[in-house]
């Protein structure tokens, strides 16, 4: 069976939207450095499964970080440093897992990412012409970066969620990072 199309993968996805992607984005061109901000051309840490080491690429990701807390102006210990989320282009990452699995499980895997079924990843639609088919926080891999490279001359803002789109991207990650644990814990130390 052939591979799904960009096309056909990315309309598998957007007809089983849980949210409103027409609310999602805005150009937030008057926010400071922030939670809720997408940024193109920062360096951040990569894992690379050849050699089994970390090096830095540069891409779009989404920042976490509160902006009281890497405001350069309100000088204190430990705002140096930014939480983020790369965000993984759709048109990248589909031909890669389309070729890495069966076409049946992709073909179930897009409808169960557009509905957030999918506790790992978060689906962000399309915005301009950098993220034309819309990306993916793939939320096991929240990392750090250092708050100076977001003055870089290839830092550029590319938009900020709404309060719509934050409470979305907030629901994902607080689904993720706090549901129960599958294994039961002792109660106490032995």
């Amino acid at each position: 069976m052939a591979q799904i199309t960009l096309d056909d993968g990315h309309q598998l996805v957007f007809d089983n939207l849980d949210i409103e992607p027409g609310r999602f984005f805005s150009s937030g061109a008057a926010l400071s450095l922030g939670a809720g901000q997408l940024y193109s051309g920062i360096r951040f840490p990569l894992y690379f499964r050849t050699d089994r080491s970390f090096r830095t690429a540069r891409g779009i990701v989404y920042v976490l970080t509160h902006e009281c807390d890497i405001d350069r102006s309100n000088r204190r210990a430990f705002n140096t440093h930014v939480l983020i989320c790369p965000v993984i282009k759709f048109e990248e990452w589909l031909p890669r897992f389309s070729s890495e699995f069966p076409n049946e499980y992709v073909q179930g895997f897009l409808p169960a990412l557009g509905q957030r079924e999918v506790s790992r990843v978060a689906y962000l639609p399309s915005v301009g012409d950098e993220l034309p088919y819309g990306g993916l926080l793939y939320l096991n891999t929240v990392t750090n970066t250092h708050v100076e490279l977001f003055s870089d001359p290839d830092a550029q803002r590319v938009a900020s969620v709404t309060a719509y789109g934050l409470t979305k991207i907030d629901q994902m990650l607080q689904r993720h990072l706090f549901r129960p644990k599958a294994e039961r814990l002792t109660f106490a130390a032995p």
